[in-house]
């Protein structure tokens, strides 16, 4: 394993984002909040998590304040290039496309078709070479990559219904790939997304008093995808997944399952193992302690995979699986 302090500068100009960014986004959203009351107001339905109306939209601070900010300290440094204006660029449309959709309930098919042009145009941003990670056809890997993205965009849009559930899986998360991918160009962008999501939480903590709605989680599922291809393309697959394993694997087998039982998987619901653990008792700080935890535990097995040979990446790939498994059995078994 290779030794962590020596390898990654804690005392950098770069973590100035993170604390510049908190503070932008918390005064930015208490200047946004009586608006959005407004016009962005939630009313809870028979399978929302909250029991009375609350506004959404924080995405629309805590995006633009990221992306200003790292485009400020690219612009600074005269380093602005055509990869760091993609992926910018991808974040800033998703967001727009988000907001849309939470103001006038864009179509299905809209949605996926302009997701899916964000993500293959975010996949022209990624490292060269990272798609060799498959040994297939060139067309057949992007069109991976694609479904991978889009699948990654909306999970993070899926996951989002309960106070504090982004905020405790993102700002580990964020935090880890940073320091996994210190001195690229997205890394800067972690620590600022990591930044806007802690000066969001204090409106998102239970009981919410606003949410992130599309225009935030659309961005943050997009970072997250592209974050995880860059880590496999870097370290392995365990680094890749580790930090968002418990939203992959919560999703995707919800997924799954209403396939196999045939519903309608576009629809609202409340089969996720998080809501499963809130209606069968659990409280929302209860359900927010077990993740947070388990979340910890992942990324610092993703930490600890950055430089390893694949076989102790697999190891560790195989361990963190037995967290999410242990943290899944147990919000689904509480009566």
């Amino acid at each position: 394993m290779m030794k962590l302090f020596s390898i990654y500068p804690f005392i950098s100009p770069v973590w100035a984002l993170l604390p510049v960014a908190a503070a932008l986004a918390y005064c930015g959203l208490r200047l946004l909040l009586p608006i959005l009351r407004r016009q962005l107001l939630v009313t809870p339905v028979e399978r929302s998590s909250h029991s009375i109306p609350t506004p959404q939209g924080g995405g629309l601070v805590i995006v633009p304040v990221s992306v200003l900010l790292v485009l400020l300290a690219i612009l600074s440094t005269g380093a602005l290039g055509y990869k760091s204006e993609l992926v910018l660029g991808c974040l800033a449309a998703l967001c727009v496309l988000g907001a849309l959709d939470d103001k006038y309930h864009l179509s299905a098919r809209l949605r996926f078709l302009a997701q899916s042009l964000i993500a293959f145009t975010s996949l022209n941003a990624l490292p060269l070479g990272w798609d060799a990670l498959i040994p297939l056809p060139a067309a057949a890997t992007w069109l991976l990559a694609i479904i991978a993205l889009v699948w990654m965009i909306n999970l993070t849009n899926f996951m989002d219904g309960l106070d504090w559930m982004v905020v405790c899986t993102f700002v580990p998360a964020m935090l880890t790939c940073a320091l996994a991918l210190w001195g690229s160009d997205i890394a800067p962008l972690a620590i600022a997304f990591c930044g806007a999501l802690i000066g969001f939480a204090p409106f998102n903590r239970p009981v919410a008093k606003l949410f992130l709605g599309d225009s935030g989680s659309l961005p943050l599922g997009l970072l997250a995808g592209v974050l995880c291809i860059t880590l496999i393309a870097r370290w392995g697959w365990a680094t890749g997944l580790l930090p968002f394993a418990y939203f992959i694997s919560d999703a995707t087998i919800t997924l799954l399952r209403r396939l196999l039982r045939r519903e309608k998987i576009w629809q609202a619901h409340r089969s996720h193992f998080y809501q499963i653990a809130t209606t069968r008792g659990l409280s929302t700080a209860q359900v927010i302690a077990r993740v947070t935890a388990c979340n910890l535990a992942l990324c610092g097995l993703a930490l600890f995979s950055v430089g390893e040979t694949p076989e102790r990446q697999l190891l560790l790939l195989i361990v963190g699986g037995g967290f999410v498994w242990l943290l899944l059995r147990d919000l689904a078994r509480h009566r």
